[in-house]
């Protein structure tokens, strides 16, 4: 999805949040939804995706996915592993209009 974007305000519209949107509307009222993105040196995909989401689910948590780095990568925590957010979303049980934008 990155080569289809030029820039990464327009990724984050034309992709994220329609995909964000698009598991929102298939979602029955109460369904759940999981996305594992993180942030990146040079973009804040996660914080972005988490501000987004806000304004559609009524809960939002997170859980961190553990990996596996590789043999010549160290983590920051000196580890042989690294963690990413995965978004845990719940759609509205009732039907409640709110504005996405």
């Amino acid at each position: 999805s990155c080569v289809r974007y030029r820039t990464y305000e327009v990724w984050r519209a034309k992709f994220l949040y329609r995909v964000v949107e698009e598991c929102h509307r298939i979602l029955k009222p109460g369904g759940y939804c999981l996305i594992n993105v993180a942030n990146t040196e040079k973009h804040p995909v996660a914080n972005d995706l988490g501000t987004f989401a806000r304004r559609l689910f009524d809960s939002i948590g997170e859980i961190r996915l553990l990996m596996n780095s590789l043999p010549h990568v160290r983590a920051t925590n000196g580890h042989s592993y690294r963690s990413e957010p995965v978004f845990v979303l719940r759609k509205f049980r009732r039907n409640m209009r709110c504005d996405r934008r």
